[in-house]
């Protein structure tokens, strides 16, 4: 079968690779959908490199169709459609066995770091236990859809977004502009997008954005002042992984309000802690949307609620799937999502 490894940092191939046989609790999944994501890039380019078992077949946004079940493995049948988690639990440390695989202290993430192989193949195998039934108004689409969307919504609840929310989208890449929508749905009266492609920023409106700021020629903490009336917002998501959006949310965001810290930086950042301590913020970090995020992003979509179609900008196949992971942010202000259709 043909299977998209990252050799080592600045190398990616297609290659040929058996197909594998599941094991107990595991089942073979037919590739459907996959998502290119940033942080396949990211890898590519060598970041994280020392995190990161090479060769590494990347691919944690995806959905497939049950071909093949292992022994043990109740639940699904051979022709189902599922996504997965985007970490893979040990099965077998206490939390585990108690039920509690979201506390697995042994958890992988899926073709990232420490990983379990990725979906950029034709199929691949995945642990019964971490995979999600597609509901009926679901498509195979939206649900390659489901991790980016997990990261936003676990923004959105650690923020303490509800209604009537002032908040702040730093980034308008796929999870900032999910945030942006999943914001809305949980009641916020404004939700300010913030990026620097006018493309992008016209999906964010379209999402429910009901202010929009282009850094290319507006500043941003400036602007979502003025828009606040000086008082600055609830909650800022920072999502770009831009250090001047990170220092733009320190000064836009009030007095006891919130600051969730999603997008990764490429260096350290050196700040005075006095201007977060006299704010009274609360700083958290959101990442990697493990903990049951995955699927009550997957009832908000079958129930129609969450449609994030508008993300997918292009699409390719497995073959141009190296092309695109070496070269995504060639064309980045009309790239929000590439997705590979199998």
């Amino acid at each position: 079968m043909k299977s998209v490894r990252i050799l080592r940092p600045g190398v990616v191939r297609l290659t040929e690779e058996e197909i594998p046989v599941p094991k107990q609790g595991e089942a073979l999944i037919r590739m459907r959908r996959v998502g290119i994501c940033g942080t396949d890039h990211n890898i590519f380019r060598g970041e994280f490199s020392e995190r990161v078992n090479f060769p590494l077949r990347p691919g944690h946004e995806w959905s497939g169709e049950i071909a093949a079940l292992g022994e043990n493995a109740a639940g699904y049948s051979v022709g189902d459609c599922v996504t997965g988690e985007a970490m893979v639990a040990c099965g077998k440390c206490p939390d585990c066995i108690r039920g509690d695989k979201y506390a697995c202290r042994f958890r992988r993430s899926v073709g990232t770091v420490n990983a379990w192989d990725g979906a950029m193949c034709e199929y691949f195998v995945f642990p019964v236990r971490d995979l999600l039934p597609l509901g009926g108004n679901t498509d195979l689409d939206a649900a390659a859809m489901v991790e980016p969307a997990s990261n936003a919504l676990m923004g959105v609840e650690g923020a303490g977004i509800r209604v009537g929310s002032t908040v702040a989208v730093m980034g308008t890449g796929p999870i900032g502009l999910a945030a942006v929508a999943i914001a809305r749905i949980y009641g916020a009266a404004t939700v300010i997008s913030v990026g620097r492609s006018e493309y992008k920023l016209e999906i964010a409106r379209g999402l429910g954005a009901t202010h929009t700021v282009n850094t290319k020629n507006e500043d941003a903490a400036e602007r979502i002042l003025e828009i606040t009336g000086g008082l600055g917002v609830d909650a800022s998501l920072e999502i770009s992984g831009a250090e001047t959006l990170f220092r733009a949310a320190i000064k836009s965001t009030r007095k006891q309000g919130s600051i969730v810290l999603i997008g990764f930086h490429d260096h350290p950042i050196t700040l005075n802690l006095n201007d977060l301590i006299f704010p009274l913020f609360t700083i958290k970090g959101a990442g990697g949307g493990w903990g049951g995020y995955a699927p009550k992003v997957l009832r908000l979509m079958d129930r129609g609620v969450l449609n994030l179609d508008v993300l997918i900008t292009q699409r390719c196949t497995l073959d141009e799937a190296p092309g695109w992971i070496e070269n995504l942010k060639t064309d980045s202000a009309r790239t929000v999502k590439v997705m590979i259709c199998g």
